[in-house]
């Protein structure tokens, strides 16, 4: 009887509440288990971009090395002078004195001792474009200076020992040339000019192979001079 009396009042009570105060209240939905929860979608990934390759630069143009300018050839032929005058007595003096005299550079010198005259008449024989440089009992300091002066392009020398050569012109290029023990370079060769008379026969051939270089003739003196022909008195005389 109790339970039933409560339930009646509840009931009372609830239809005292007026409408309006009733449709205030807002029933809150509850999720169907059967909606599906939305989720966040995930952003799109930009493919990388390739990186492009690096051009190579281009290997520098090596520059050519200058082409040396080839050097003029030398004029080195010989002038006479008009007032030469030797003043040396030895062979060897004289003739670095008509070198000098002579010629500014060479590019031939022929080298033979001043007491050889087959290795001298053989230079002579052969032709020298240059001077005729003797030599004395040995290439002494003079000698030497004058064929660093000269500067040859080549040396010929007749009547030396290879290892001579070797050891004395080890600066220069030099032939060795046989020496013809049978060539004559004549020792009276006679001119128009000027005339060495020459009463050592031993030095005749060294002074007709110096004297030939500028013009001078030279002439043997031996035995009585008037039996020579009237052409050689007259060259004599003429001198």
């Amino acid at each position: 009887m109790a339970v039933l009396l409560l339930v009646s009042s509840c009931s009372e009570s609830s239809a005292d509440i007026p409408d309006s105060q009733l449709t205030g209240a807002v029933e809150t939905p509850v999720p169907s288990e059967s909606s599906p929860t939305p989720t966040a979608s995930a952003a799109p990934v930009p493919e990388p971009t390739a990186t492009p390759e690096a051009t190579p630069s281009p290997e520098p143009t090596a520059t050519p090395e200058p082409t040396p300018s080839p050097e003029p050839e030398r004029e080195c032929s010989p002038l006479i002078p008009d007032d030469l005058q030797v003043s040396h007595t030895s062979l060897a003096a004289t003739s670095i004195e008509i070198s000098k005299a002579l010629y500014d550079c060479a590019h031939e010198v022929g080298l033979a001792f001043a007491d050889d005259p087959a290795a001298i008449s053989t230079l002579m024989n052969r032709g020298i474009h240059g001077p005729l440089l003797l030599v004395g009992p040995w290439f002494d300091i003079p000698l030497m200076g004058e064929l660093g002066r000269l500067a040859p392009e080549r040396i010929m020398a007749a009547g030396f020992d290879q290892e001579v050569l070797y050891y004395a012109l080890a600066d220069f290029a030099f032939e060795q040339i046989s020496v013809d023990q049978q060539a004559a370079f004549s020792s009276e060769g006679l001119s128009n000019g000027p005339l060495w008379l020459v009463d050592n026969a031993q030095q005749a051939v060294p002074l007709t192979a110096l004297g030939h270089q500028i013009g001078v003739g030279v002439f043997a003196l031996s035995g009585d001079l008037r039996a020579l022909s009237p052409e050689i008195r007259n060259a004599i005389s003429n001198a």
